[in-house]
Parts: C-alpha cells; structure tokens; sequence
C-alpha cells in the first residue's frame, strides 16, 4: 500500500530520486567496506594465521544488511511507480512513443536554494554504474568470492542486487506493444 502511495505522487516529488541516491552511496560504502575488509589482515601471532577484524566484519554485516532491505523496498517502489506512470500514460490516452519510465521516475527535481537554482540530475546511470559495480565486485578476486560465500548479508545483497537490475532493464514490459 505504501509504495502504491508513493507511486502517484512520483512525479510531484523527488522522493523515488533521493532514494535512488541514498541506495547509490549505500552500495558504494558496501562496496568500500568490502574491499576494505579484504585489505586489512591481521596476522595472529601465535598462529601465523591471518584473520580478519571482528568489528569490521560485524559492521560489514550491519551494512549488508541494511543495504539488503534498501535494496528490496527500492525494487518493490519503483515497480510500483513504473507501473502506475504507464496507467497514468495510458489514461491519458497520450500517443507519445518515447516513454523512458526510468528517465522520468529517477529524475531528482532540484528546489531554488538562495535564489540559486541547482541543476536537475537524472539518477538512473548512477544507480546502474552502483549495481555493475557490486556485481563485478563479487567475481574480483578469490577472497572476496570467499568473503561473499561466508557471509549470507552479502550474498543476499548480490541476489537483491540482480532482482533490482531485472526491474529496471524490463521497463519494456510495462510499455504497450
């Protein structure tokens, strides 16, 4: 019902683009954390064996975590407003071919800020450039394989990932033949 809501009101507002962002610097810090964790190895001394920070791998969860739920409540949302900009479109009865809902939807809509108007960002290929990238992230290297296949957030993450890019590269569906 929620994302219905937000759906019909997507293009009086930004709020379906500030998410996108908010995402976007998500999965970028995700993916900062990751490569982070990979770098930093304490080797135990009595062992000789490396290890990875406790702490670190905690927050690495924490994160993958919430990134998993943003991820998911993106995914459900801009199905929904995709959805309903075509029934709008189709109410409409408007004859216009070049319908892009991504172009539309991700559209962040400045506000004049001390009479200086900020110029309008489309969001959607910083979306895009964030999924290739933890998507390519996961086959980088033998440990981060390791450390996705050990960490049941962060493949979660990968299958959250994979289900957003399925939403937004079949926005030809929800468009008429």
């Amino acid at each position: 019902q929620v994302s219905k809501n937000m759906a019909r009101n997507t293009k009086l507002s930004s709020n379906l683009a500030a998410f996108t962002w908010h995402v976007t610097k998500m999965i970028n810090e995700l993916i900062h954390s990751c490569v982070s964790i990979n770098e930093q190895k304490d080797e135990n001394p009595e062992t000789g064996m490396k290890h990875t920070n406790v702490t670190m791998k905690i927050a690495l969860v924490g994160k993958a975590r919430v990134v998993c739920g943003a991820l998911n409540l993106y995914r459900i949302m801009l199905h929904e407003a995709m959805v309903e900009t075509l029934n709008q479109r189709r109410n409409e009865e408007q004859t216009d071919e070049s319908f892009s809902s991504l172009e539309e939807l991700l559209q962040f809509d400045s506000r004049l800020l001390d009479n200086v108007s900020l110029t309008d960002t489309n969001l959607a290929r910083s979306l895009i450039d964030s999924l290739l990238n933890i998507i390519s992230f996961s086959i980088e290297s033998k440990e981060t394989k390791k450390l996705i296949y050990s960490t049941p957030e962060l493949y979660d993450t990968m299958v959250f990932t994979l289900q957003l890019l399925l939403v937004l590269f079949s926005s030809q569906l929800y468009s008429p033949i």
